[in-house]
């Protein structure tokens, strides 16, 4: 699935993770999805990196994250986030790439969120085709409801 997040909800990777969830919601759990967005600010999400280390640290699986936004020991969006898209950033399911057209997205972060960045779409895109897998491309993904 090739989403962007359209508009201006590319700005940083706060705003173009919403197209992940549209995407998530139709991938398969072995798919990919290939998330395209400018992300000039670059990342911006200290919290949602704390909540990575932290589950990573302490083997956290969804249900103990999930007690612990809500006994207040998680900041509650960042936690929501990692809770619904837990199967992408801690087990890699479905595999999330991301193209950017700055460096502003460092690799440390996208390997604790087990993002691949990647730096030519249409190679990703020669490259799935060639493997005669369906691509679903979805703009304005952030804007998108899905019912699935």
């Amino acid at each position: 699935v090739i989403v962007s997040p359209g508009g201006k909800e590319d700005i940083d990777f706060v705003q173009a993770i919403k197209a992940v969830f549209t995407a998530h919601k139709i991938c398969k759990k072995d798919g990919k999805i290939l998330l395209i967005a400018s992300c000039r600010l670059g990342h911006q999400w200290p919290e949602l990196i704390d909540i990575a280390e932290k589950i990573k640290k302490e083997n956290m699986n969804k249900n103990q994250l999930l007690k612990e936004i809500l006994k207040n020991g998680i900041e509650s969006f960042a936690g929501a986030v990692m809770y619904k898209l837990y199967d992408i950033f801690i087990n890699g399911k479905p595999k999330l790439y991301i193209y950017t057209n700055n460096n502003k997205l460092n690799n440390e972060i996208a390997t604790l969120l087990n993002i691949e960045i990647i730096n030519n779409p249409q190679d990703f895109i020669d490259k799935e085709a060639n493997e005669k897998l369906k691509i679903l491309a979805i703009p304005y993904a952030a804007l998108t409801l899905i019912n699935t």
